[in-house]
């Protein structure tokens, strides 16, 4: 399925993990850099990242359910395109590095990163989601209990061999 810019709605992006950048570092980046919202619980303690002088890139393929979906929906979509979840750092490395003079299908401006949830304070299990839309990029954290309509999109990591 291609957008009205022809883009794929399945895209593959490389994103660069690794270094010594903390997760509040990439924030005050976001924040600097045009994201109107950062969710306040997205910080280095709650969302650490290890510094590893080693960067590698990671592939990570965007899927398009093309429908409302659930996590049990999406760990099949992930298992079922060959993909492994992402991890939190892949969410926060994607917001920081991909999304400037990116096109997208305008209709699908939320790509959730389904990886092992965040409790939070009352105990609710809450995962990155990145808004991508230019006009109103966020990195937000949201409730998978609810699902995700069909305004989402999926992040996957492809296997390498």
């Amino acid at each position: 399925m291609k957008d009205q810019e022809g883009v794929e709605s399945n895209q593959l992006v490389t994103v660069e993990i690794g270094g010594n950048k903390t997760t509040d570092e990439i924030v005050s980046y976001l924040i600097k850099n045009g994201f109107k919202k950062v969710n306040k619980w997205i910080t280095q303690k709650n969302f650490p990242i290890k510094a590893d002088e080693k960067v590698k890139e990671v592939e990570i393929e965007i899927i398009d359910p093309d429908r409302s979906f659930n996590k049990e929906d999406a760990l099949k979509l992930l298992a079922a395109a060959g993909l492994r979840r992402p991890t939190k750092e892949c969410a926060l490395r994607f917001a920081e590095q991909y999304l400037y003079g990116r096109s997208y299908d305008s209709k699908k401006p939320y790509v959730v990163f389904l990886h092992v949830p965040w409790m939070d304070k009352s105990r609710s299990h809450c995962i990155l989601c990145v808004n991508r839309d230019p006009d109103n990029r966020e990195l937000r954290l949201r409730y998978h209990v609810n699902g995700f309509d069909n305004r989402c999109v999926l992040a996957g990591i492809r296997s390498h061999k």
